[in-house]
Protein backbone atom coordinates (compact mmCIF):
# COMPACT_ATOMS: atom_id res chain seq x y z
CA UNK A 1 0.00 0.00 0.00
CA UNK A 2 1.24 3.53 -0.74
CA UNK A 3 0.06 6.76 0.79
CA UNK A 4 -0.33 9.57 -1.75
CA UNK A 5 -0.33 13.17 -0.61
CA UNK A 6 -1.28 15.75 -3.21
CA UNK A 7 -0.99 19.52 -2.95
CA UNK A 8 -2.94 21.40 -5.62
CA UNK A 9 -2.40 24.71 -7.41
CA UNK A 10 -0.17 27.18 -6.88
CA UNK A 11 1.83 29.66 -8.60
CA UNK A 12 1.41 32.45 -11.12
CA UNK A 13 3.70 35.45 -11.47
CA UNK A 14 2.86 38.54 -13.43
CA UNK A 15 5.65 40.72 -12.03
CA UNK A 16 7.97 42.62 -14.38
CA UNK A 17 10.94 40.65 -15.64
CA UNK A 18 13.37 42.96 -13.83
CA UNK A 19 12.57 41.28 -10.52
CA UNK A 20 14.60 38.11 -10.88
CA UNK A 21 14.79 36.61 -7.47
CA UNK A 22 13.98 33.12 -6.28
CA UNK A 23 10.93 32.06 -4.34
CA UNK A 24 10.96 28.72 -2.53
CA UNK A 25 7.64 27.18 -1.54
CA UNK A 26 8.20 24.34 0.86
CA UNK A 27 4.72 22.83 0.78
CA UNK A 28 4.43 19.98 3.17
CA UNK A 29 2.41 18.25 5.85
CA UNK A 30 3.57 16.07 8.71
CA UNK A 31 3.52 12.30 8.46
CA UNK A 32 1.20 12.08 11.44
CA UNK A 33 -1.23 14.45 9.75
CA UNK A 34 -1.50 12.17 6.75
CA UNK A 35 -3.40 9.56 8.64
CA UNK A 36 -5.69 12.13 10.23
CA UNK A 37 -6.45 13.86 6.94
CA UNK A 38 -6.35 11.15 4.41
CA UNK A 39 -5.88 7.69 5.81
CA UNK A 40 -4.50 5.60 2.98
CA UNK A 41 -6.12 7.71 0.29
CA UNK A 42 -5.45 11.03 -1.43
CA UNK A 43 -5.31 14.46 0.11
CA UNK A 44 -5.82 17.40 -2.25
CA UNK A 45 -5.09 20.97 -1.14
CA UNK A 46 -6.60 23.42 -3.61
CA UNK A 47 -7.23 26.40 -1.31
CA UNK A 48 -10.94 26.29 -2.19
CA UNK A 49 -11.93 26.80 1.43
CA UNK A 50 -9.97 30.02 1.77
CA UNK A 51 -11.12 33.52 0.98
CA UNK A 52 -10.01 35.09 -2.30
CA UNK A 53 -7.02 37.36 -1.67
CA UNK A 54 -6.40 35.70 1.67
CA UNK A 55 -2.81 36.19 2.75
CA UNK A 56 -0.74 33.07 2.60
CA UNK A 57 0.43 33.88 6.11
CA UNK A 58 -3.19 33.59 7.22
CA UNK A 59 -3.46 29.98 6.06
CA UNK A 60 -3.08 27.41 8.83
CA UNK A 61 0.47 26.40 9.69
CA UNK A 62 2.30 28.55 7.14
CA UNK A 63 5.10 30.99 7.88
CA UNK A 64 7.21 33.23 5.65
CA UNK A 65 11.01 33.33 5.80
CA UNK A 66 12.91 36.10 4.04
CA UNK A 67 15.96 35.05 2.02
CA UNK A 68 17.84 37.68 -0.04
CA UNK A 69 19.92 40.55 1.28
CA UNK A 70 19.86 41.63 4.89
CA UNK A 71 17.20 44.22 5.59
CA UNK A 72 14.91 43.05 2.79
CA UNK A 73 11.29 43.59 3.73
CA UNK A 74 8.42 41.73 2.12
CA UNK A 75 4.80 42.74 2.57
CA UNK A 76 2.59 39.80 3.43
CA UNK A 77 0.06 41.21 0.98
CA UNK A 78 2.43 40.43 -1.88
CA UNK A 79 1.30 36.81 -1.58
CA UNK A 80 -2.35 36.09 -2.21
CA UNK A 81 -4.72 33.47 -3.57
CA UNK A 82 -6.90 34.41 -6.51
CA UNK A 83 -9.26 32.72 -8.94
CA UNK A 84 -8.05 33.21 -12.52
CA UNK A 85 -10.10 31.64 -15.31
CA UNK A 86 -11.69 29.32 -12.79
CA UNK A 87 -8.34 28.10 -11.44
CA UNK A 88 -7.02 28.77 -7.95
CA UNK A 89 -3.44 30.08 -8.12
CA UNK A 90 -0.89 31.41 -5.71
CA UNK A 91 0.76 34.65 -6.82
CA UNK A 92 4.37 35.46 -5.96
CA UNK A 93 5.61 38.89 -4.83
CA UNK A 94 5.42 42.01 -6.95
CA UNK A 95 9.09 42.81 -7.09
CA UNK A 96 9.77 41.53 -3.60
CA UNK A 97 12.95 39.93 -2.37
CA UNK A 98 13.87 36.28 -2.25
CA UNK A 99 11.89 34.41 0.36
CA UNK A 100 10.63 31.02 1.45
CA UNK A 101 7.18 29.89 2.50
CA UNK A 102 7.57 26.98 4.90
CA UNK A 103 5.01 24.89 6.72
CA UNK A 104 6.31 24.16 10.25
CA UNK A 105 4.33 20.92 10.31
CA UNK A 106 6.69 19.74 7.62
CA UNK A 107 6.85 16.58 5.66
CA UNK A 108 10.37 15.89 6.87
CA UNK A 109 11.45 12.73 5.14
CA UNK A 110 13.80 10.78 7.37
CA UNK A 111 17.32 9.77 6.48
CA UNK A 112 17.33 6.70 4.28
CA UNK A 113 13.65 6.99 3.30
CA UNK A 114 12.59 6.51 -0.31
CA UNK A 115 11.16 9.62 -1.97
CA UNK A 116 8.81 9.77 -4.93
CA UNK A 117 7.44 13.20 -5.87
CA UNK A 118 6.15 14.98 -8.95
CA UNK A 119 4.61 18.29 -10.02
CA UNK A 120 2.91 19.67 -13.14
CA UNK A 121 4.50 22.87 -14.48
CA UNK A 122 3.02 25.14 -17.13
CA UNK A 123 5.01 27.80 -19.00
CA UNK A 124 2.82 30.54 -20.44
CA UNK A 125 5.38 33.30 -20.93
CA UNK A 126 8.76 34.37 -19.68
CA UNK A 127 10.08 31.53 -17.55
CA UNK A 128 13.41 32.14 -15.87
CA UNK A 129 13.74 29.19 -13.51
CA UNK A 130 11.59 26.82 -11.50
CA UNK A 131 11.30 23.21 -10.43
CA UNK A 132 11.21 20.89 -7.43
CA UNK A 133 13.15 21.42 -4.20
CA UNK A 134 13.78 18.51 -1.86
CA UNK A 135 15.70 17.35 1.21
CA UNK A 136 15.65 20.98 2.28
CA UNK A 137 17.65 21.58 5.49
CA UNK A 138 17.71 25.38 5.52
CA UNK A 139 18.05 28.20 2.98
CA UNK A 140 21.68 27.29 2.29
CA UNK A 141 21.45 23.50 2.09
CA UNK A 142 19.13 21.53 -0.19
CA UNK A 143 18.72 19.81 -3.57
CA UNK A 144 16.72 21.26 -6.42
CA UNK A 145 15.95 20.58 -10.07
CA UNK A 146 15.93 23.66 -12.29
CA UNK A 147 14.13 24.10 -15.61
CA UNK A 148 15.09 27.15 -17.68
CA UNK A 149 12.94 27.66 -20.79
CA UNK A 150 14.00 28.59 -24.39
CA UNK A 151 13.79 32.33 -23.91
CA UNK A 152 16.68 31.98 -21.48
CA UNK A 153 19.32 29.23 -21.16
CA UNK A 154 17.03 26.31 -22.14
CA UNK A 155 18.60 23.95 -19.65
CA UNK A 156 17.60 21.18 -17.27
CA UNK A 157 19.81 20.85 -14.20
CA UNK A 158 20.09 18.87 -10.96
CA UNK A 159 21.81 21.08 -8.37
CA UNK A 160 22.73 20.90 -4.72
CA UNK A 161 23.17 24.01 -2.60
CA UNK A 162 25.76 23.39 0.11
CA UNK A 163 26.70 26.09 2.59
CA UNK A 164 25.07 28.71 0.35
CA UNK A 165 26.98 27.70 -2.81
CA UNK A 166 25.40 25.93 -5.79
CA UNK A 167 27.04 22.81 -7.20
CA UNK A 168 25.70 21.30 -10.42
CA UNK A 169 25.38 17.52 -10.17
CA UNK A 170 24.00 16.96 -13.69
CA UNK A 171 23.03 19.29 -16.54
CA UNK A 172 21.58 19.00 -20.03
CA UNK A 173 21.62 22.04 -22.35
CA UNK A 174 19.89 22.65 -24.65
CA UNK A 175 17.10 20.79 -22.92
CA UNK A 176 14.40 20.97 -25.59
CA UNK A 177 11.98 22.93 -23.39
CA UNK A 178 9.20 24.95 -24.98
CA UNK A 179 6.92 27.74 -23.83
CA UNK A 180 3.14 27.34 -23.59
CA UNK A 181 3.66 23.69 -22.75
CA UNK A 182 2.71 21.71 -19.66
CA UNK A 183 5.27 19.31 -18.23
CA UNK A 184 5.38 16.79 -15.42
CA UNK A 185 8.61 16.77 -13.40
CA UNK A 186 9.27 13.58 -11.43
CA UNK A 187 11.98 12.96 -8.81
CA UNK A 188 12.59 9.59 -7.21
CA UNK A 189 15.19 8.85 -4.51
CA UNK A 190 16.17 5.21 -3.92
CA UNK A 191 17.50 5.00 -0.39
CA UNK A 192 19.11 1.58 -0.66
CA UNK A 193 21.49 2.76 -3.41
CA UNK A 194 21.61 6.49 -2.53
CA UNK A 195 20.69 7.36 -6.14
CA UNK A 196 18.18 9.62 -7.88
CA UNK A 197 16.06 9.14 -10.99
CA UNK A 198 14.83 12.45 -12.45
CA UNK A 199 12.45 12.62 -15.40
CA UNK A 200 10.74 15.42 -17.34
CA UNK A 201 7.89 14.55 -19.69
CA UNK A 202 5.18 16.39 -21.59
CA UNK A 203 1.91 16.04 -19.74
CA UNK A 204 -0.23 15.64 -22.85
CA UNK A 205 1.38 12.46 -24.18
CA UNK A 206 3.95 11.35 -21.58
CA UNK A 207 6.84 11.85 -23.98
CA UNK A 208 10.14 11.91 -22.06
CA UNK A 209 11.98 15.16 -22.74
CA UNK A 210 14.88 14.67 -20.31
CA UNK A 211 15.86 11.86 -17.97
CA UNK A 212 18.71 11.31 -15.50
CA UNK A 213 18.98 7.82 -14.02
CA UNK A 214 20.93 6.45 -11.07
CA UNK A 215 22.55 9.79 -10.24
CA UNK A 216 24.56 9.17 -7.06
CA UNK A 217 24.78 11.78 -4.31
CA UNK A 218 24.24 11.49 -0.56
CA UNK A 219 24.95 15.01 0.70
CA UNK A 220 21.43 15.31 2.12
CA UNK A 221 19.52 12.19 3.13
CA UNK A 222 16.34 13.67 4.51
CA UNK A 223 14.44 16.94 4.82
CA UNK A 224 11.52 18.98 3.51
CA UNK A 225 10.10 18.98 -0.01
CA UNK A 226 8.27 21.50 -2.16
CA UNK A 227 8.37 23.63 -5.32
CA UNK A 228 10.41 26.72 -6.15
CA UNK A 229 10.42 29.44 -8.77
CA UNK A 230 12.21 32.64 -9.61
CA UNK A 231 9.99 35.61 -8.78
CA UNK A 232 9.74 36.59 -12.46
CA UNK A 233 8.45 33.15 -13.42
CA UNK A 234 5.25 33.47 -15.48
CA UNK A 235 3.54 30.13 -15.19
CA UNK A 236 1.90 27.84 -12.66
CA UNK A 237 2.36 24.68 -10.64
CA UNK A 238 -0.29 22.07 -10.05
CA UNK A 239 -0.63 18.61 -8.50
CA UNK A 240 2.43 18.55 -6.27
CA UNK A 241 2.36 14.90 -5.21
CA UNK A 242 4.43 13.00 -2.66
CA UNK A 243 4.20 9.22 -2.52
CA UNK A 244 5.50 7.18 0.40
CA UNK A 245 4.80 3.72 1.80
CA UNK A 246 1.94 3.84 4.26
CA UNK A 247 3.21 1.09 6.51
CA UNK A 248 6.44 2.63 7.80
CA UNK A 249 7.30 2.96 11.49
CA UNK A 250 7.24 6.39 13.14
CA UNK A 251 7.58 8.17 16.47
CA UNK A 252 11.09 6.95 17.34
CA UNK A 253 12.28 7.01 20.95
CA UNK A 254 14.94 8.23 21.48
CA UNK A 255 13.84 10.94 19.05
CA UNK A 256 15.74 11.27 15.80
CA UNK A 257 18.77 13.46 16.48
CA UNK A 258 18.53 13.14 20.28
CA UNK A 259 21.66 13.75 22.34
CA UNK A 260 22.67 12.88 25.90
CA UNK A 261 20.94 9.50 25.69
CA UNK A 262 21.53 7.17 28.62
CA UNK A 263 23.94 4.31 28.08
CA UNK A 264 21.27 1.72 28.88
CA UNK A 265 18.64 2.39 26.24
CA UNK A 266 15.39 0.85 25.05
CA UNK A 267 14.41 1.73 21.50
CA UNK A 268 10.69 2.09 20.79
CA UNK A 269 8.51 3.26 17.91
CA UNK A 270 4.96 3.58 16.66
CA UNK A 271 4.13 0.60 14.44
CA UNK A 272 3.17 1.12 10.82
CA UNK A 273 -0.26 0.30 9.52
CA UNK A 274 -0.92 -3.46 9.45
CA UNK A 275 2.55 -4.25 10.85
CA UNK A 276 2.70 -7.72 12.36
CA UNK A 277 6.46 -7.88 13.03
CA UNK A 278 9.46 -5.58 12.96
CA UNK A 279 12.97 -5.99 11.57
CA UNK A 280 15.45 -4.14 13.80
CA UNK A 281 18.75 -2.67 12.55
CA UNK A 282 21.20 -0.98 14.95
CA UNK A 283 24.81 0.14 14.64
CA UNK A 284 27.36 2.97 14.64
CA UNK A 285 27.53 3.51 10.86
CA UNK A 286 24.78 5.17 8.82
CA UNK A 287 25.89 3.37 5.66
CA UNK A 288 25.83 -0.03 7.37
CA UNK A 289 22.35 0.48 8.80
CA UNK A 290 21.05 2.06 5.61
CA UNK A 291 22.26 -0.68 3.26
CA UNK A 292 21.71 -3.80 5.37
CA UNK A 293 18.92 -6.27 4.72
CA UNK A 294 17.74 -9.46 6.36
CA UNK A 295 19.66 -11.50 3.80
CA UNK A 296 22.60 -9.11 3.34
CA UNK A 297 24.22 -7.96 6.58
CA UNK A 298 27.98 -7.72 6.29
CA UNK A 299 28.53 -5.79 9.53
CA UNK A 300 26.09 -7.41 11.92
CA UNK A 301 23.66 -4.51 12.33
CA UNK A 302 20.55 -6.63 11.80
CA UNK A 303 19.22 -7.49 15.28
CA UNK A 304 16.38 -9.75 14.26
CA UNK A 305 12.64 -9.88 13.61
CA UNK A 306 10.30 -9.42 16.57
CA UNK A 307 6.67 -8.77 17.41
CA UNK A 308 7.19 -6.07 20.09
CA UNK A 309 7.54 -2.43 19.06
CA UNK A 310 10.47 -1.91 21.42
CA UNK A 311 14.02 -3.23 21.57
CA UNK A 312 16.31 -3.16 24.60
CA UNK A 313 19.86 -2.70 23.30
CA UNK A 314 21.81 -5.44 25.10
CA UNK A 315 25.19 -3.69 25.10
CA UNK A 316 26.04 -0.59 27.08
CA UNK A 317 26.46 2.41 24.80
CA UNK A 318 29.86 4.04 24.35
CA UNK A 319 30.15 7.56 25.72
CA UNK A 320 29.69 10.25 23.08
CA UNK A 321 29.07 7.71 20.31
CA UNK A 322 26.43 8.35 17.63
CA UNK A 323 24.19 5.37 16.86
CA UNK A 324 21.90 4.69 13.90
CA UNK A 325 18.83 2.47 13.80
CA UNK A 326 16.12 1.45 11.39
CA UNK A 327 12.83 -0.39 11.74
CA UNK A 328 11.37 -2.19 8.73
CA UNK A 329 7.73 -3.06 9.24
CA UNK A 330 6.56 -6.52 8.17
CA UNK A 331 2.86 -6.80 7.44
CA UNK A 332 0.83 -9.64 8.76
CA UNK A 333 -0.41 -12.39 6.47
CA UNK A 334 -1.45 -12.75 3.76
CA UNK A 335 0.83 -10.27 1.99
CA UNK A 336 3.77 -10.13 4.49
CA UNK A 337 4.91 -6.95 2.74
CA UNK A 338 8.02 -5.26 4.13
CA UNK A 339 8.02 -1.46 4.49
CA UNK A 340 11.50 -0.03 4.76
CA UNK A 341 11.86 2.59 7.51
CA UNK A 342 13.91 5.75 7.89
CA UNK A 343 17.37 5.63 9.43
CA UNK A 344 17.18 7.40 12.79
CA UNK A 345 20.09 8.48 14.93
CA UNK A 346 20.94 9.56 18.47
CA UNK A 347 24.11 10.26 20.44
CA UNK A 348 24.93 8.72 23.81
CA UNK A 349 25.74 10.87 26.81
CA UNK A 350 29.15 12.56 26.58
CA UNK A 351 32.20 11.67 28.62
CA UNK A 352 31.85 14.91 30.56
CA UNK A 353 29.58 17.95 30.81
CA UNK A 354 30.49 21.63 30.79
CA UNK A 355 30.18 23.10 34.29
CA UNK A 356 27.67 25.93 34.48
CA UNK A 357 27.24 28.55 37.23
CA UNK A 358 30.93 29.38 37.57
CA UNK A 359 32.14 32.51 39.38
CA UNK A 360 35.59 34.05 39.07
CA UNK A 361 37.92 36.44 40.89
CA UNK A 362 41.47 37.56 40.14
CA UNK A 363 44.37 39.31 41.83
CA UNK A 364 43.78 42.38 39.63
CA UNK A 365 42.42 43.68 36.34
CA UNK A 366 43.95 46.20 33.97
CA UNK A 367 40.59 47.97 33.40
CA UNK A 368 36.97 47.44 34.33
CA UNK A 369 36.16 46.14 30.84
CA UNK A 370 39.09 43.68 31.00
CA UNK A 371 37.77 41.90 34.08
CA UNK A 372 38.16 38.20 34.93
CA UNK A 373 34.43 37.69 34.22
CA UNK A 374 35.32 37.90 30.53
CA UNK A 375 36.90 34.44 30.84
CA UNK A 376 33.59 32.76 31.76
CA UNK A 377 30.85 34.85 30.13
CA UNK A 378 31.38 33.75 26.52
CA UNK A 379 32.23 37.28 25.39
CA UNK A 380 34.22 37.11 22.19
CA UNK A 381 33.20 33.50 21.44
CA UNK A 382 31.04 32.70 18.42
CA UNK A 383 28.73 29.72 18.03
CA UNK A 384 31.61 27.64 16.66
CA UNK A 385 33.78 28.25 19.73
CA UNK A 386 36.12 30.66 17.95
CA UNK A 387 37.34 33.71 19.88
CA UNK A 388 37.70 37.29 18.75
CA UNK A 389 40.77 39.53 19.15
CA UNK A 390 38.93 42.25 21.11
CA UNK A 391 40.60 43.15 24.41
CA UNK A 392 37.23 43.86 26.05
CA UNK A 393 36.34 40.18 25.63
CA UNK A 394 39.39 39.06 27.66
CA UNK A 395 40.96 39.37 31.10
CA UNK A 396 44.24 41.24 31.56
CA UNK A 397 45.91 41.77 34.92
CA UNK A 398 47.17 45.12 36.14
CA UNK A 399 50.76 46.07 35.41
CA UNK A 400 51.15 47.25 39.01
CA UNK A 401 49.96 44.04 40.66
CA UNK A 402 52.58 43.55 43.43
CA UNK A 403 51.63 39.96 44.17
CA UNK A 404 51.90 36.83 42.02
CA UNK A 405 49.12 37.13 39.44
CA UNK A 406 46.32 34.62 39.90
CA UNK A 407 42.79 33.93 38.69
CA UNK A 408 40.44 31.73 40.70
CA UNK A 409 37.26 29.87 39.67
CA UNK A 410 34.50 28.62 41.97
CA UNK A 411 31.76 26.11 41.05
CA UNK A 412 28.26 25.62 42.44
CA UNK A 413 29.34 22.45 44.27
CA UNK A 414 32.12 19.90 44.40
CA UNK A 415 32.64 18.29 40.98
CA UNK A 416 34.74 15.42 39.74
CA UNK A 417 36.78 17.49 37.30
CA UNK A 418 37.57 16.16 33.85
CA UNK A 419 39.20 18.85 31.68
CA UNK A 420 39.95 22.54 31.46
CA UNK A 421 39.65 24.03 27.97
CA UNK A 422 41.56 27.29 27.59
CA UNK A 423 41.84 30.15 25.09
CA UNK A 424 44.93 32.26 25.84
CA UNK A 425 45.16 36.04 25.54
CA UNK A 426 44.57 37.00 21.91
CA UNK A 427 44.61 40.71 21.02
CA UNK A 428 46.32 41.89 17.83
CA UNK A 429 49.44 42.91 19.80
CA UNK A 430 49.90 39.45 21.28
CA UNK A 431 52.53 38.34 18.72
CA UNK A 432 54.68 41.33 19.80
CA UNK A 433 53.91 41.83 23.50
CA UNK A 434 52.90 38.34 24.62
CA UNK A 435 50.55 38.97 27.58
CA UNK A 436 49.21 35.40 27.39
CA UNK A 437 50.17 33.10 30.26
CA UNK A 438 52.95 30.71 29.28
CA UNK A 439 53.78 28.74 32.43
CA UNK A 440 51.34 28.36 35.30
CA UNK A 441 50.70 26.48 38.49
CA UNK A 442 47.22 24.94 38.80
CA UNK A 443 45.72 24.19 42.21
CA UNK A 444 42.35 22.80 43.29
CA UNK A 445 40.42 22.77 46.54
CA UNK A 446 37.18 21.48 48.04
CA UNK A 447 36.73 24.34 50.53
CA UNK A 448 38.88 27.18 49.15
CA UNK A 449 41.26 26.91 52.11
CA UNK A 450 43.25 23.73 51.69
CA UNK A 451 44.83 23.51 48.23
CA UNK A 452 46.45 20.70 46.24
CA UNK A 453 48.76 21.23 43.26
CA UNK A 454 47.78 19.54 39.98
CA UNK A 455 50.90 17.86 38.63
CA UNK A 456 53.83 20.17 37.93
CA UNK A 457 54.06 23.43 35.97
CA UNK A 458 51.70 23.61 32.98
CA UNK A 459 52.34 25.45 29.70
CA UNK A 460 49.47 27.23 27.93
CA UNK A 461 49.74 27.52 24.13
CA UNK A 462 50.12 31.05 22.75
CA UNK A 463 47.18 32.88 21.17
CA UNK A 464 47.68 33.87 17.51
CA UNK A 465 46.45 37.45 17.93
CA UNK A 466 43.85 36.93 15.20
CA UNK A 467 40.05 36.61 15.23
CA UNK A 468 38.64 33.11 14.77
CA UNK A 469 40.91 31.64 17.46
CA UNK A 470 40.10 28.05 18.46
CA UNK A 471 41.09 26.77 21.89
CA UNK A 472 44.58 25.31 21.74
CA UNK A 473 45.15 24.19 25.34
CA UNK A 474 43.43 21.30 27.11
CA UNK A 475 44.43 20.42 30.67
CA UNK A 476 43.59 16.99 32.10
CA UNK A 477 42.19 17.64 35.58
CA UNK A 478 42.61 13.95 36.44
CA UNK A 479 39.23 13.48 38.11
CA UNK A 480 40.11 15.78 41.01
CA UNK A 481 37.23 16.41 43.42
CA UNK A 482 37.05 20.18 43.78
CA UNK A 483 34.86 23.25 44.04
CA UNK A 484 37.69 25.71 43.43
CA UNK A 485 40.48 25.94 40.84
CA UNK A 486 43.26 28.54 40.96
CA UNK A 487 45.69 29.40 38.17
CA UNK A 488 48.86 31.26 39.19
CA UNK A 489 50.91 32.79 36.37
CA UNK A 490 54.65 32.05 36.47
CA UNK A 491 55.54 33.64 33.12
CA UNK A 492 54.01 35.10 29.98
CA UNK A 493 54.88 34.63 26.30
CA UNK A 494 56.48 38.05 25.87
CA UNK A 495 58.67 38.23 28.95
CA UNK A 496 58.55 42.03 28.63
CA UNK A 497 55.75 43.36 30.85
CA UNK A 498 54.50 42.09 34.20
CA UNK A 499 50.95 41.52 32.94
CA UNK A 500 49.09 38.31 32.23
CA UNK A 501 45.88 37.55 30.37
CA UNK A 502 43.40 34.88 29.26
CA UNK A 503 40.48 34.95 26.82
CA UNK A 504 38.18 32.13 27.95
CA UNK A 505 38.27 29.12 30.26
CA UNK A 506 35.78 26.22 30.29
CA UNK A 507 35.66 23.38 32.82
CA UNK A 508 34.00 20.00 32.41
CA UNK A 509 33.17 17.32 34.95
CA UNK A 510 32.14 13.69 35.10
CA UNK A 511 28.50 13.30 36.26
CA UNK A 512 28.84 11.33 39.50
CA UNK A 513 25.86 12.83 41.37
CA UNK A 514 22.21 11.95 40.90
CA UNK A 515 20.24 14.17 38.50
CA UNK A 516 16.82 14.39 36.80
CA UNK A 517 14.66 13.72 39.88
CA UNK A 518 11.09 12.60 39.34
CA UNK A 519 8.93 14.22 40.62
CA UNK A 520 10.87 17.36 39.84
CA UNK A 521 12.06 19.49 42.72
CA UNK A 522 9.27 21.86 43.77
CA UNK A 523 6.45 19.84 42.21
CA UNK A 524 3.12 20.27 44.03
CA UNK A 525 0.12 17.94 44.38
CA UNK A 526 2.22 14.80 44.01
CA UNK A 527 0.32 11.53 44.32
CA UNK A 528 0.53 9.91 47.76
CA UNK A 529 1.80 6.69 46.20
CA UNK A 530 4.38 8.35 43.95
CA UNK A 531 7.52 6.46 43.07
CA UNK A 532 10.74 8.45 43.32
CA UNK A 533 13.24 8.03 40.51
CA UNK A 534 16.41 9.75 39.32
CA UNK A 535 19.28 9.48 36.89
CA UNK A 536 22.06 7.77 38.75
CA UNK A 537 25.57 9.13 38.95
CA UNK A 538 27.83 7.41 36.46
CA UNK A 539 30.01 5.55 38.96
CA UNK A 540 27.34 4.80 41.56
CA UNK A 541 27.18 1.25 42.89
CA UNK A 542 24.45 1.89 45.48
CA UNK A 543 22.18 4.83 46.34
CA UNK A 544 21.47 6.30 49.79
CA UNK A 545 17.94 7.72 49.75
CA UNK A 546 16.80 10.39 52.24
CA UNK A 547 13.16 11.49 52.55
CA UNK A 548 11.70 13.98 54.98
CA UNK A 549 9.15 16.77 55.36
CA UNK A 550 11.92 19.15 56.43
Amino acid sequence: MRRIIMFRKVFNERAPVMFKRSVYLIAAISVLSWTALAGAGDFVEDFESYQVHALLNDLPNWTTVVYGAAGTEISGGDYFIDNINGSQRLHSPRGGGTLAVINPDVLTLGKGTDLDMSVDIYYNGVAIGNGLIFYYQDQNNFYYVEMVAPNNANSFRFIKRVGGSNQTIFEQAPAGLELNTEYRLHVQYKAASNTFDIRLETLSDGNIVQEFENVADDTFRGGQVGVWANSSFNGSFDNLTVVMPSGTAGGPSPADGATDVRREVVLSWEPGESAGQHDVYFGTSFDDVNSAAVTVDLTGVYRGRQSANSYAVPERLDLGQTYYWRIDEVNAAPDNAVFRGSVWQFTAEPVAYTIENVTVTASSANRDDESPENTINGSGLDDSGLHSSESTAMWLSSGTDPNPTWIRYEFDRVHKLYQMLLWNYNTSVEPLVGFGIKEATIEYSVDGTDWSVLGTTHEFAKGPGLPGYASNTTIDLEGAAARHVRITANSNWGGILNQYGLSEVRFSSIPVVATEPSPNSGTAEVSADAILSFRAGREAATHNVYLSTD
